[in-house]
């Protein structure tokens, strides 16, 4: 139990690596990296208590404080994921009220354990507040599963069965559960226990693994046309209409774009994008990184290792902070790819087409 316990924690501290690895970018869904760290922390050290009360020698009295420990801080572990779960970021996948009540509701409990003690009958009826809150954070996780796409979509659920296995395991492998409902298998229940434990820690690691950003839901929906520019010579390198997924889901009134509307769209990011090349907006003078062009957006990031001003262009129907991120990584795979190429432009001029039309794999890779 110590091994999975160590394991438990070191999940804990790659979590908060992920969410500290997004935190400059403000994408604010990337919280939930956030709830999973507190979460494992927090229920990591409340078993590491039960272990020191089960397996070592230690005085009745110390024993006490230890066994309010236990309790508090799993009443911790479900608080600290309920605040994430209460921003108003998450709204999308639960009222805030919801987690907020429960917040304040897990409140008695605790004041029962001061009170009173953790074997009172006040206490432990008390607990059913966290039971819902733990039904909760289940809900709550389904349901983000359940919205989300693609790669992060799989990652969450990785993290979500390896929860439900370690729930599983704790649940047959405690030694007090184990005697009272599995007298019979006893030692069985307990060799049972402990790989699926084990399995569980590790879907978690392979759930959070590189984790992808956690971009507002319906992003992709926003997105009409990547263009990569040489803007000293005004030849475009690359470009990718996105316009075309939004066949796949409906628009705001529950109707797909028709036609008309989405040449329209992409008019007017071509407009656009000609009044950048041909320096009529304000970036000749300043290098700016966002512009408002009609009802569309336009979204721009500036090279750094070109011998020309190679300049990015994303266009999009409505500002999203994770559109922000989305330019930069496409901006730094594009550079990462194409590094050395894209110091030897003149060399290409005639079949940037063909040079760079790999790069539409990279894209649809990145939209997952």
């Amino acid at each position: 139990m110590i091994i999975s316990i160590i394991i438990g924690y070191q999940l804990a501290i790659y979590f908060f690596i992920q969410f500290i690895r997004f935190k400059d970018r403000n994408v604010e869904l990337n919280n939930i990296l956030l709830g999973y760290g507190l979460f494992f922390t927090f229920a990591m050290t409340g078993a590491f208590f039960r272990i020191l009360i089960n397996h070592f020698p230690i005085p009745r009295i110390i024993a006490t404080i230890f066994e309010a420990h236990v309790f508090v801080f799993f009443i911790l572990a479900i608080d600290s994921f309920l605040i994430i779960a209460s921003f108003n970021s998450f709204r999308v996948v639960t009222p805030p009220i919801i987690p907020r009540t429960l917040l304040l509701l897990s409140l008695i409990p605790i004041v029962f354990l001061f009170i009173f003690s953790y074997d009172s009958l006040l206490f432990l009826g008390s607990l059913l507040i966290i039971l819902v809150g733990f039904i909760f954070i289940i809900v709550f996780q389904y349901n983000l599963i359940r919205i989300s796409t693609g790669q992060l979509s799989s990652r969450l659920m990785l993290i979500f069965i390896g929860e439900l296995m370690i729930l599983f395991a704790i649940l047959t492998g405690t030694e007090g559960i184990r005697t009272r409902f599995f007298a019979e298998t006893n030692d069985l229940t307990l060799i049972i226990s402990i790989p699926v434990l084990m399995s569980g820690l590790l879907l978690i690691f392979l759930g959070e693994f590189r984790f992808p950003a956690f971009f507002e839901l319906g992003w992709r929906k926003n997105l009409i046309k990547l263009s990569i520019y040489n803007q000293d010579d005004k030849l475009e390198l690359f470009s990718y209409e996105f316009i075309d997924l939004s066949q796949l889901e409906a628009n705001e009134e529950g109707k797909f774009l028709s036609d008309s509307s989405r040449s329209k769209l992409l008019s007017s990011a071509i407009l656009g994008i000609e009044d950048i090349i041909t320096g009529s907006s304000q970036i000749k003078t300043v290098k700016t990184e966002k512009i408002k062009h009609g009802k569309l957006t336009i979204l721009l990031r500036y090279g750094e290792y070109s011998s020309k001003k190679v300049l990015y262009i994303l266009i999009i129907k409505s500002e999203m902070e994770s559109l922000q991120f989305f330019l930069d990584s496409i901006k730094n795979q594009f550079e990462g790819f194409y590094g050395s190429l894209l110091g030897e432009l003149d060399n290409l001029k005639g079949y940037e087409a063909s040079v760079f039309s790999g790069f539409d794999i990279i894209i649809k890779n990145m939209m997952r």
